[in-house]
């Protein structure tokens, strides 16, 4: 949460208690900005892999995401109890609630419960090539990506708008250690305007 919202929550008292549709009203009213996130997000990416040739491979990812209030809340607290670690603010968080608010740059969202319980995610399709540097412990790395939105839009799961990503890796393998440097290019069919519209 920010600083803003942390103080109004303070000011508000009565802790543990969730945000209420009045609570989250005033806070974008703030007129700067301000958030208050709290929630679990969960994903799990199912991959396969496939070589066409030595330094070659596809890949094909699928991913199941799900959504809850807090399933590890008192997991979590009890584990920076234990070591004094601090809560930083969980005080003033209610217990197993999915709540969002924000106001960025003139933008206001405020969702009070999980928006959905869960689903799966776009398909991607890559590819993989891997050209090693000859005599030295690097290697070119190059893959290619596409997310096809094969379900249409979404909340939550899907923009409904085919992805398409670009990545070229310089890495290097020691014995022990690696470094790696990285750039990448993602073209989508869908960008947000500043007052928040996506626009295709």
């Amino acid at each position: 949460m920010s600083d803003n919202v942390r103080s109004y929550l303070e000011a508000r008292g009565g802790s543990r208690r969730p945000l209420s549709q009045a609570d989250a009203d005033a806070n974008l009213a703030m007129g700067q900005d301000a958030y208050y996130v709290d929630g679990e997000f969960g994903l799990l990416d199912l991959t396969f892999h496939y070589r066409v040739a030595s330094r070659t491979s596809l890949y094909l990812t699928l991913s199941a995401y799900n959504f809850t209030g807090g399933t590890f809340d008192g997991t979590i607290e009890g584990f920076h109890d234990t070591f004094g670690l601090g809560n930083d603010g969980r005080d003033w968080v209610a217990r197993d609630h999915f709540q969002i608010i924000s106001s960025l740059d003139g933008v206001n969202t405020s969702v009070l419960d999980a928006p959905i319980s869960g689903g799966f995610g776009d398909p991607v399709l890559g590819a993989r090539h891997v050209w090693p540097l000859s005599r030295s412990h690097w290697s070119v790395v190059l893959d290619g990506e596409a997310k096809f939105a094969l379900q249409g839009e979404r909340p939550f799961l899907s923009t409904g708008t085919n992805d398409y990503g670009l990545q070229a890796s310089l890495q290097g393998k020691y014995r022990r250690q690696g470094v790696y440097f990285s750039s990448s290019f993602v073209l989508t069919d869908v960008f947000v305007t500043a007052d928040g519209k996506p626009v295709t």
